[in-house]
């Protein structure tokens, strides 16, 4: 439910919900986030 809430329906796109979560989470400071969540 918790996951329901956070991510909204539109996001259940693996690539929309990466980037939402590399928005939330600051992944664009951290490189290692990124190469590996893409």
């Amino acid at each position: 439910v918790e996951y329901a809430l956070d991510f909204p329906m539109y996001a259940n796109l693996a690539r929309v919900e990466t980037r939402l979560y590399l928005d939330q989470y600051g992944g664009e400071k951290d490189v290692w986030i990124g190469k590996t969540l893409y």
